[in-house]
């Protein structure tokens, strides 16, 4: 079995646990980055083409690129549609991949994005709320910093969210931004009470902190790191909009 994304990496921090999972159950499990380099793209297509293995694709551009060979079986993980939601193009092209891909098992993960699809047809269609939850370790002692966990490129649509949280809750001194760099944080903040801790094991996102922030902009499904937060019994602070 391959799982299939973006970067290998993001196998690693999104899908170990049910990788370390099938593992026991004796199923041998490979993950590919798409995006790693030249001998990952040969890599990737030479087991679409030449091997029987089952493929799981996750993350849009991977999911795109997977759903080219329309006839070949495998499964496709949908997170949302997200920022790409509001052009019609982009939908319409996506929408006649998932159609030709009759081979392949569709989940979507974002509800409002599973009953647009189901209205227009797609077939072999199912709704996945979620990817499950981890418990992780949080801050030994509540103090008045929170944390949120984001990457480099989705922090320029949620840096204004995040400051705005800032000067409307005095309960939050400062805010620690997980996955992203104190330099690239001083490159788009305003505030001075935002820190980037950088990149952090999975096991260790949680440790600046008891209490835990989700910003507007995600765009895609349900964030791992706020299922993640519930689960580990955070104090948790999002907007009715992404609620």
């Amino acid at each position: 079995m391959i799982f299939l994304n973006d970067r290998n990496i993001y196998n690693t921090r999104y899908r170990s646990s049910l990788i370390a999972f099938m593992q026991a159950k004796g199923i041998h499990v490979k993950g590919y980055g798409l995006f790693d380099g030249l001998n990952s793209v040969i890599r990737v297509v030479s087991a679409i083409l030449f091997t029987g293995e089952m493929i799981i694709s996750s993350n849009m551009k991977s999911n795109i690129f997977f759903l080219l060979f329309n006839r070949r079986f495998g499964m496709v993980i949908v997170n949302g549609l997200g920022r790409y939601r509001s052009s019609s193009k982009f939908r319409s092209i996506f929408t006649w991949l998932l159609k030709k891909n009759s081979e392949k098992i569709i989940l979507v993960q974002n509800y409002a994005d599973y009953r647009f699809f189901r209205r227009l047809g797609v077939q072999k269609l199912e709704w996945m709320p979620g990817s499950g939850g981890v418990t992780r370790k949080i801050a030994d002692k509540s103090d008045s910093s929170c944390l949120c966990v984001t990457r480099k490129d989705k922090l320029n649509v949620q840096i204004d969210t995040i400051q705005d949280f800032l000067l409307k809750n005095m309960c939050c001194d400062t805010m620690h931004v997980v996955g992203v760099s104190q330099t690239d944080v001083e490159n788009i903040a305003v505030s001075e009470r935002i820190s980037g801790t950088g990149y952090l094991a999975q096991n260790d996102i949680f440790l600046n902190s008891r209490t835990y922030f989700q910003p507007d902009g995600y765009g895609e499904g349900i964030p791992h790191a706020l299922v993640d937060a519930i689960v580990s019994n955070m104090a948790i602070f999002i907007s009715k909009k992404s609620f």
